[in-house]
């Protein structure tokens, strides 16, 4: 009797925490921009330092190049979908300081099945099989091996000694992510960190407690 009644309490509690507000993308959007303002305003690099995971189109890298327009900053992008990786490369070859890395992201290096969607935004390495919320696995175009690395890898191989800010959006993928980081979380390496957390993580089986 009282679900619709609850479910708007969750919601209004998300917006109210500033957990973003999946019902409004462009409240959900102008939230990720007040969060990346604090870690503008809070980094004291010289060269602020940008992680994207699950770069997708590209307009998280639109929005970071926007915001930090007045800041030296470098930018990593991650994405598996080779298509999309296509598109990245087109949409900006005039960034010199953005990075297209053409991998997922995970707890360590290697291959992995991706199942590309019809709605690229849904494309993750989990589908929901006999889950009820196989709606998801209904849009599914093909599933390739990608290669893989991780935060630590990457940073390691690449001479990366401080993110300042990186944000993870892998379709229930993000906790994973978050193991293939530890060695740069352990040693405050890392200024700020955002994830995704949706219904996407019953897909995967990872908890908001296995993340914390």
């Amino acid at each position: 009797r009282y679900q619709g009644v609850f479910e708007r309490f969750i919601k209004l509690g998300a917006s109210g925490l500033g957990y973003g507000v999946p019902t409004n993308p462009l409240l959900s959007e102008r939230l990720e921009e007040v969060a990346f303002a604090r870690s503008l305003d809070r980094s004291r690099s010289e060269r602020f330092v940008a992680f994207d995971v699950g770069a997708n189109k590209g307009m998280y890298i639109s929005m970071l190049q926007r915001c930090g327009a007045t800041r030296s900053m470098e930018i990593h992008a991650f994405e598996p979908d080779g298509d999309l990786v296509n598109h990245l490369q087109r949409t900006f070859a005039a960034s010199k300081d953005l990075h297209i890395v053409p991998k997922g992201v995970s707890e360590r290096s290697g291959t992995a099945t991706f199942h590309k969607h019809a709605h690229t935004v849904l494309s993750s390495f989990h589908v929901a099989e006999s889950h009820p919320a196989s709606y998801r696995d209904k849009t599914v175009s093909v599933s390739v091996d990608v290669p893989l690395t991780s935060i630590d890898e990457y940073c390691a191989e690449h001479g990366i000694g401080f993110i300042d800010h990186l944000k993870i959006d892998t379709e229930g993928h993000d906790l994973f992510v978050l193991k293939g980081a530890q060695r740069m979380i352990k040693e405050r390496r890392i200024g700020a960190l955002q994830f995704e957390f949706s219904e996407m993580n019953l897909l995967s089986r990872t908890t908001f407690f296995d993340h914390w």
